[in-house]
């Protein structure tokens, strides 16, 4: 319990205070180190993020090819064919006609889904039931049985996979929509349900010759199914004559009769029909085999019906399909093929577009002002990274003004505090030797020449004002000459990265490595990762642990050093207090000593 001047008179809180304040100004010194140097450490990552987002640049605009590749290309019917440039390095030329286009296939279903609810005796009278009906309507309640789909449709080469996508479905649970999610996700066709005609309608996703195929008990009972038709009729030999088939055709039906056949495991060929039928007399099959393709016939639907039964009828829907097809062209002379409309040929793209059996010509040239703009950008980022780290290294540091300790904050205004600050932060890098040596590395590294020629040569210079620290110009006409001329050489003066050779062709040797010759965007590419790598051992990057950079050990040392000085400085105010607490105390004994003898003086 601490006892605050009840005896004494004297304000003991404000005195331990007081007394505190003194004891704490060099924990105080501490803290601004410490907040100094997490200033420093968010500074230095900034300027290495610099470092690391220039060297990315370095490498993608400079070092890779694709910048210094771009063309433009010249068609004489661009409506027909679009050509443009992927990585070919050298210009081309040439011919093309067009004599088809890839298509892809379709297929469309034979059968039409109404959305007539198949009522019970729990919903029969039910109104609300049948207005349910929907592409959300579970297929049991459209009389859709089956649970198996399987669909097989061109890859994306063209080529017909050798197994088709099975796919197993529930009646009882899905509904067409989820039908068609699973199809769209699970399969190479994509497919829409048209609830005014209600058939299924697919399209294969790639181009290319090939059909749609479909089977499956689901294929079969949603009219999509495609190949032979097997009706499980059941009866004997002896009544094949009896039976009937009805072929529609462009909607009209078509009558085909057994008159002529006489005798058992026979194909029965209706083959001007579009079709032909197969009995087998060990299962009763009847298996009708649509020859659409082969007679040029678009059966929509076969019936198969026996004269001495009319209760028996079996009919199947005909889905309608069309077969996929490559692209046929002639490019300089090669007739050839392609399943897309669009693919590749040295390095370039061609997209054709329309059939043009005349002939179209094209022809490409360096895109001159692509890639100037990509140089320009490129100078222009350099420049900035000089300037902004040049700024930083040169930046005064006000030693008057260090870090706010939370007291000091308290008796200050937001401004005030944001003031200070700006200038208590000035300065964390100045004179790095880090960021200064690369600095000097990079000017030295854009002197000298590759391949006889230097950047001066093709238009790219450094400033003269020296107050610039380096900074590069450009003089456009002599760039784009340049340019226009080769951009390869142009790219080979920043990309080039080989064994240097000494005058004989022999590699050169030191220390047992051969020596490189380097292009300059190779050269500031090892400056700044060699800068980057210095800058992560001082301040590491984001998400570090701090025993694994210095100034993470120097802010982990500081920390435990401000914990030992809290535990002292609370001890030490413990013993302030035991001491007036004791003084207290003896005063407080004193006083009613003093009262006692009063007492007894006054009753004496």
């Amino acid at each position: 319990m601490r006892i605050s001047g009840l005896a004494s008179g004297i304000d003991t809180e404000k005195i331990v205070a007081d007394l505190m304040k003194a004891h704490r100004i060099p924990m105080d010194k501490i803290t601004q180190k410490k907040q100094y140097l997490e200033w420093q450490l968010d500074d230095y990552r900034a300027a290495n993020r610099q470092v690391l987002d220039f060297k990315n640049r370095t490498f993608d605009t400079m070092i890779l090819s694709k910048s210094f590749t771009a063309k433009t290309v010249n068609i004489s019917s661009p409506d027909d064919v679009a050509i443009k440039n992927i990585s070919s390095t050298s210009d081309f030329s040439g011919s093309i006609k067009v004599t088809q286009l890839a298509k892809n296939a379709t297929l469309q279903s034979g059968k039409s889904i109404k959305f007539e609810m198949q009522l019970t005796e729990d919903t029969k009278d039910d109104s609300e039931a049948k207005e349910m009906q929907s592409e959300n309507t579970k297929l049991k309640n459209l009389g859709i049985t089956g649970t198996v789909l399987k669909i097989n449709a061109p890859d994306k080469d063209g080529n017909m996979p050798d197994k088709p996508v099975e796919i197993t479905f529930d009646p009882a649970t899905d509904t067409i929509n989820s039908v068609l999610s699973k199809i769209n996700e699970l399969t190479g066709v994509s497919a829409f349900f048209d609830s005014h005609t209600g058939k299924f309608a697919m399209t294969a996703k790639n181009s290319g010759a090939g059909n749609i195929e479909v089977d499956g008990d689901l294929g079969k009972s949603l009219g999509l199914n495609t190949g032979p038709k097997t009706f499980f009729a059941g009866i004997d030999a002896s009544e094949i004559k009896k039976m009937r088939i009805t072929i529609k055709v462009d909607g009209k039906d078509e009558e085909l009769d057994f008159s002529a056949w006489d005798g058992i495991n026979k194909k029965i060929d209706f083959s001007k029909k579009g079709l032909e039928v197969i009995y087998n007399n060990e299962t009763k099959d009847f298996t009708v085999n649509i020859l659409n393709d082969s007679v040029g016939k678009k059966i929509e639907s076969v019936t198969v019906t026996n004269t001495n039964d009319p209760d028996y009828s079996l009919s199947i829907s005909i889905s309608t399909s069309t077969a996929g097809q490559n692209a046929e062209f002639t490019f300089n002379g090669l007739t050839t093929q392609r399943a897309s409309n669009t693919f590749q040929i040295n390095g370039f793209e061609v997209t054709l577009k329309g059939v043009n059996t005349e002939g179209i010509n094209f022809s490409s040239a360096p895109d001159t002002d692509k890639i100037f703009d990509n140089v320009v950008k490129y100078v222009d980022e350099y420049n900035k990274l000089i300037e902004d780290l040049n700024k930083q290294i040169r930046e005064p540091k006000y030693r008057d003004f260090q870090p706010l300790s939370a007291e000091q904050k308290k008796d200050m205004t937001d401004k005030d505090i944001e003031l200070w600050e700006e200038k208590a932060k000035s300065g964390t890098l100045r004179n790095d030797s880090t960021i200064s040596s690369m600095l000097t590395q990079m000017r030295t590294a854009l002197m000298g020449a590759i391949n006889g020629k230097t950047l001066k040569d093709i238009g790219i210079e450094t400033t003269s004002d020296y107050l610039a620290n380096g900074k590069l110009t450009i003089k456009e006409d002599k760039l784009k000459e340049a340019i226009s001329a080769d951009p390869n050489k142009v790219h080979q003066m920043f990309s080039k990265d080989e064994n240097k050779l000494d005058e004989d062709g022999n590699p050169v040797i030191e220390d047992g490595k051969n020596v490189k010759d380097l292009g300059f965007a190779q050269r500031l590419k090892i400056i700044l990762e060699s800068t980057e790598s210095s800058i992560a051992e001082r301040a590491g990057k984001a998400g570090a642990v701090n025993d694994t950079f210095s100034l993470g050990r120097s802010l982990k040392d500081m920390d435990n050093q401000i914990e030992r000085f809290e535990d002292r400085l609370k001890m030490m105010e413990n013993r302030y207090w035991r001491q007036f607490s004791a003084m207290e105390t003896a005063i407080n004994r004193a006083n009613s000593q003093s009262a006692s003898l009063m007492n007894a003086f006054s009753n004496s």
